[in-house]
Parts: structure tokens; sequence; C-alpha cells
């Protein structure tokens, strides 16, 4: 397993990716803590096809099976786009050797796989709505998204907003082709934002308050 991680880690592989992976080795090796005579089994491998969609319904996280046309899945769709969308800028930002600034570039590339990551775990609180009626504390344990992880991202917006000149006007989506793919990018999350804004006054209708972002109290 380490060698295996090493490996990724040596491709470029996004550090959540490995995290979630050096966690599953882990626990793939620990003894199981109910009883010492069984022994623990390694983690089933996770197939591309299931066959289970076949008749046009998915599964959430809780387990509960909705149609596909469910506005969750627009929503999931559209966050897993927009993290693509971001993956093409990392990888053609990998590929520049004549940036001006290499410690700014590893940082910005570092944010973005960081947003990634954290896209993740937006991807998760979506797919296990809280007014499930499958939804048990374990998987709304396992899906939340403190208050902590949007002031990051506002602290970076802060940061780079303080940097540039005052925005007084439309910019028209161009520059850089990195910066033009970061321009489609910000368009799909624009899409996912109004996404999520639907399957969330779907639920209103059905009497749940859905929310991804729980503020601590």
């Amino acid at each position: 397993a380490a060698q295996r991680l090493s490996r990724l880690l040596a491709c470029g592989a996004p550090r959540c990716l490995l995290r979630s992976l050096q966690v599953s080795a882990v626990a793939a090796e620990r003894p199981h803590p109910s009883s010492h005579s069984i022994r623990a089994q390694p983690s089933r491998q996770m197939k591309i096809y299931t066959r289970t969609g076949d008749r046009g319904t998915s599964a959430l996280f809780t387990g509960e099976r909705r149609p596909k046309t469910d506005p969750i899945f627009d929503a999931l769709g559209c966050l897993d786009e927009l993290s693509a969308q971001i993956g093409v800028a990392i990888a053609d930002w990998r590929g520049l050797e004549d940036a001006a600034d290499e410690q700014l570039r590893r940082e910005l590339l570092d944010r973005l796989i960081r947003v990634q990551c954290l896209l993740q775990e937006c991807m998760s609180c979506v797919a296990t709505p809280r007014g499930s009626p499958a939804a048990r504390q374990f998987h709304l344990d396992r899906s939340d998204f403190p208050t902590e992880l949007a002031k990051e991202l506002e602290a970076w917006i802060d940061e780079y907003t303080s940097e540039l000149p005052p925005l007084r006007q439309f910019i028209l989506p161009s520059g850089s082709s990195v910066g033009a793919r970061l321009h489609v990018a910000r368009a799909v999350c624009r899409r996912a934002e109004r996404s999520l804004a639907s399957a969330r006054f779907a639920s209103k209708l059905d009497g749940v308050d859905e929310t991804v972002h729980r503020p601590v109290r």
C-alpha cells in the first residue's frame, strides 16, 4: 500500500485522494473491533459499472434510490463537471515551464487542488440529504461542511481581490489558455450554484430545509 501511494504521489495525485487511499489501507489491516476471531477483510474494490441504474434510478450515500432526474443528481453532476474543468486548468498549468513566478504558480496549483478536494466534501453533503428517510447519524457524521472551510475560501478571495485594481466593468472571458479555462470553470460554478438552489427549493416543497453549509453554533 505504501509503495502504491508513493507512485501516485510521484504522478501528482491530489492529496485528498492519497489521504482516502491511505485510510482505506489502514482500515483493511485493522482488526475487527467487535471480535478477535473475525479476520479483517480487505475493502471491496469499487466497480466502474453496477447495472443498478439501468431502470433510471441512482443511489444516494444513505442508500435511498431516487430518479436520475432528481435535482440532487443534477447538482452533483454540475459539481463534478466543475471539478473536472478545474482539473483541466491544473493540467495545462503544470505544463507551463516559462512561468514568470514559479513560487506563485505552485501556490495557485496547490490551492486549485485544494478547491477540488473541498468540492468532493461538498458533493458528499449533497449526496446525503439530511431529510432522507434512510439517513442515519453515521451518514451525517461523514458528510459535513463546517464554516471553517467556507471561511478558508473567502480568505483566498479577499487576498487576491486586494491585489487587483477595483472592478468597475464586466470582463470578457479570455486571456491566457489557463485563464480562459478558469473562466469556463467559473461559468460552470455559477451553474452548479443554480442547480444547488433548485435542489434546495425542491426539498423545501417537501417540507425539508436542506443545506450544505452548516454554521457552527
